[in-house]
């Protein structure tokens, strides 16, 4: 069987240092736009609670928006933290999106690892693994019987492709769950390329057992910038905006630093995300020198 053409899509954070939740929508939307313009043929959204106080964290909400925004590109939660979802309202919305833009939406979903995120809907993270395996069975059983439990749920899909229900994972249970209950699986960006391909391995293996289509999606960080820089106004904007690139990323380091403590055996790859703050620092300074720029910010192989 002949491979399918690669695709390419854009994972955005749904929170901006230094902005206003109103000024974030305005930038989410103003990027998804582009990314559809561009021809991109996926967006996705993640899910993370508390956070700066603009940070935007309804994922379902958000998708809603884009997709009201956009008329081409596909759209979706990249990922949904399930086991903090309820089942019937989740498969409601998924349903009554589907159907009003047309086939565009994208499920993808995950166990979560926060204890944050837990807390704050006073979910007990030691539920999340079971939570993941009786959620994956019910919106698959929803999308095909219009019931859950015994009880309707509307609207039913009525002849409309059920959404693609991608899972992100990096344990074995969880690849091996994308492999044999979901669409596809998710690599998420905060693993090495080669333990990323290790994971790869797996799914593929998994999903050739189960006689399944195998589809990954793999996620990747990248700093963009431009080489040769025009007038005062763009060299302004590209300042501003890797000025945001640097101290996102210094944040990230932080954060994961802390969440990683908890995790066995996961290993992240803290030198390549040391070498894009030290290139963009390296950037802003040439930049506000007035120095010429001669390359742009590269992602490590």
């Amino acid at each position: 069987m002949a491979n399918a053409p690669v695709q390419f899509g854009l994972a955005l954070p749904m929170v901006l240092a230094n902005s206003s939740a109103r000024r974030t929508v305005a930038e989410l939307t103003s990027e998804v736009l582009a990314a559809e313009a561009s021809g991109f043929d996926l967006c996705l959204v993640p899910e993370h609670h508390g956070g700066p106080d603009t940070t935007l964290t309804d994922p379902m909400v958000t998708v809603a928006w884009l997709l009201a925004r956009t008329s081409r590109i596909k759209v979706g939660t990249g990922v949904l933290i399930l086991p903090l979802h309820s089942l019937p309202r989740l498969a409601e919305q998924a349903c009554f999106l589907q159907h009003a833009s047309q086939g565009r939406l994208v499920i993808g979903i995950g166990a979560g690892y926060q204890t944050a995120d837990f807390a704050t809907f006073d979910v007990p993270l030691s539920s999340r693994r079971q939570a993941m395996s009786d959620g994956i069975r019910a919106l698959r059983e929803v999308w095909v019987s219009g019931e859950l439990g015994g009880h309707p749920i509307r609207p039913l899909l009525d002849g409309a492709p059920a959404p693609p229900l991608y899972v992100g994972a990096w344990t074995a249970p969880g690849i091996d769950q994308a492999a044999v209950l979901a669409d596809g699986w998710i690599a998420d960006p905060i693993r090495s390329a080669d333990d990323t391909a290790e994971a790869a391995a797996r799914y593929l293996r998994s999903t050739l057992a189960a006689g399944r289509t195998a589809r990954i999606l793999i996620m990747r960080e990248a700093w963009l910038a431009v080489s040769a820089l025009g007038d005062d106004t763009e060299r302004h904007q590209v300042v501003e905006a890797l000025t945001h690139a640097e101290g996102f990323l210094r944040a990230q380091l932080g954060r994961r630093l802390e969440n990683l403590r908890s995790v066995p055996r996961l290993h992240f790859e803290l030198d390549e995300s040391i070498a894009y703050s030290v290139r963009v620092s390296t950037l802003l300074r040439d930049l506000e020198a007035e120095r010429p720029v001669e390359a742009a910010v590269e992602v490590p192989e």
